[in-house]
């Protein structure tokens, strides 16, 4: 009875350890996958590294495991890498949390996800291993060796005794850091993308079996709100919906922004030079141009503005190590009345753009009050249009040129007293400089009226933001007579589109725009609101001028 009972307990433990051995074996999965993601700051391309994580989770067969590591952190910090998804199903969800910062923990993202390989628990994959670094730089903060890198690296994986697979796909890494990706594991296990499509199609390369039964699908997530910029006395902001991405700081209070045709760069003079914020990756920086009080973009990636000699002064955004340079020398000046000789110290400045051409404004002609101007459409292939003086006795301050590039438009101010300066809105053809004068209402009696804002919309109508006031016996107080509103220029006839009060407003799309309202008393600054879908949301303060991107 004893000898039974020893065979039936033997027996017993036989059959529960094959059904255990069964378990595991039906539970290991044929190819094991951790996507080791930098999310270090400024994450640049941080967004097409999300879309692409996002669409290979959804691509991953059933009977494969698919994990998700970020590194990003301080150096010997315990959390500069963590696990943040164990599924794929969790994968989508958990890359749509994660926000860049900190600095590139690289080494200590591999050296972790190894680890994760080394226990019994998850099960490693019975066909492949494999850690895929998704990485947006090419050196580790902490390290300044990748050839060690590269040795701890080895070390590790043949202590742990396992049989692993590490590639690593550089995501618009620049060029003199990808020499270090590729001393890391080498040549052959490193790949480079530009694009979202780009890494998509290697991630689902490098995730995805080569098998008929592992159907890819694209998944495609909703779009980002359009960007658009401000400026306040002392700070640059770029937005996306009502949340500020990027800002840099510096005196903006004589400039507004602007965004680069291509829209990958808002930019804005300051007092230290052109501030410059990536609109995608949120890097912001600084670049020295001397005197440049105003600066536009001219295509592309491009901006000008005049320099010292009455040069205009090019400079691509968008090109790794480019630098401002010197494209064409403006006409020199047509002084006929020098008794103002300090007017003669005031230089030519760039008002606007468009594509491939700048308008500049000359105080050539001496006046008390800086105007007229002379201009001239500028184009970066040599030619220089002139469209003679503005209609004003102040200096130019809004003007616009159409999406056509036919017409230039700009508010000329006349002023007559310490109360009494008007405005009114001129086009010009931009082939033959003929001017048309456009005014917006009538001027009261003893007042005066100010264009604060001027553009064309993406329809090529003018747009503007007028306010009149008449003014005291004295000359003095002045009383509103029409408050800040939006007009639009249509068939030669201007029309009210907004009684505001407000300073500026761009649509954002069919249901949204931005605006600034509840202007001070002067008419300088206001607060950024955005408005969609009957709803209004403030998103700063004490702004004073506004952009879109497109």
């Amino acid at each position: 009875m004893k000898r039974e009972l020893i065979i039936g307990a033997v027996v017993a433990v036989v059959l529960a350890a094959c059904v255990v051995v069964y378990v595991v074996v039906r539970s290991a999965p044929e190819h094991r996958t951790t996507l080791l993601v930098d999310t270090s700051a400024p994450g640049s391309g941080f967004g097409a590294v999300a879309e692409a994580v996002e669409a290979v989770a959804h691509n991953t067969g059933s009977g494969d495991a698919l994990a998700l590591r970020r590194f990003g952190g301080e150096c010997g910090a315990a959390d500069n890498t963590a696990e943040v998804a164990d599924e794929a199903d969790e994968v989508p969800g958990a890359v749509r949390g994660l926000a860049p910062s900190g600095r590139a923990t690289l080494l200590s993202g591999v050296l972790a996800a190894i680890d994760d390989y080394s226990g019994i628990y998850p099960f490693r994959g019975s066909q492949r291993n494999r850690i895929i670094v998704v990485s947006s730089t090419g050196v580790d903060a902490c390290t300044t060796d990748p050839q060690e890198a590269s040795r701890a690296i080895r070390e590790r994986v043949a202590a742990a005794g396992l049989d692993l697979d590490i590639r690593i796909v550089g995501h618009q890494v620049p060029e003199d850091q990808r020499e270090s990706l590729q001393q890391l594991v080498g040549d052959q296990a490193v790949a480079f993308t530009e694009d979202a499509a780009e890494l998509t199609e290697q991630l689902d390369e490098l995730v995805v079996p080569d098998s008929p039964d592992a159907a890819r699908i694209s998944v495609t997530t909703p779009p980002e709100p359009p960007a658009y910029a401000f400026t306040s006395a002392t700070r640059l902001g770029v937005a996306r919906g009502e949340r500020v991405i990027a800002e840099a700081a510096g005196d903006f209070s004589l400039s507004g922004p602007a965004f680069t045709a291509d829209g990958r760069f808002a930019f804005a003079a300051s007092d230290a030079g052109l501030a410059v914020v990536d609109v995608e990756g949120g890097g912001s920086r600084v670049v020295p141009c001397g005197d440049c009080g105003s600066a536009a973009a001219v295509g592309g990636g491009r901006v000008a503005w005049t320099g010292p000699g009455r040069d205009l002064v090019v400079l691509d955004l968008g090109e790794p190590g480019a630098r401002p340079a010197p494209a064409l020398a403006l006409p020199a000046r047509r002084v006929t009345d020098p008794a103002f000789p300090s007017v003669l110290d005031l230089p030519p400045k760039v008002v606007t753009g468009g594509e491939g051409v700048a308008l500049v404004a000359s105080p050539d002609e001496p006046a008390v009050y800086g105007g007229p101007d002379f201009l001239y459409l500028v184009g970066l292939d040599g030619s220089v249009r002139d469209l003679g003086a503005t209609d004003a006795n102040v200096g130019l301050g809004s003007a616009a040129l159409s999406p056509d590039g036919r017409t230039v438009a700009y508010a000329g101010t006349w002023h007559n007293g310490a109360c009494q300066e008007a405005t009114s809105v001129i086009e010009v053809d931009a082939a033959t400089g003929a001017p048309r004068t456009a005014p917006i209402g009538e001027l009261p009696e003893d007042g005066g009226s100010i264009t604060r804002d001027l553009w064309y919309d993406d329809g090529g109508r003018l747009n503007a933001v007028y306010a009149s006031w008449a003014c005291s016996a004295s000359g003095g107080d002045s009383t509103p007579v029409r408050p800040a509103s939006h007009w639009r220029l249509d068939g030669g006839r201007w029309a009210l589109v907004d009684a505001g009060p407000l300073l500026a407003s761009r649509p954002l799309g069919d249901d949204a725009r931005v605006v600034v309202a509840e202007p001070d008393e002067y008419l300088r600054v206001g607060t950024l609101y955005l408005e969609s879908g009957g709803r209004r949301t403030a998103v700063a303060t004490g702004v004073s001028a506004v952009a879109v991107a497109g």
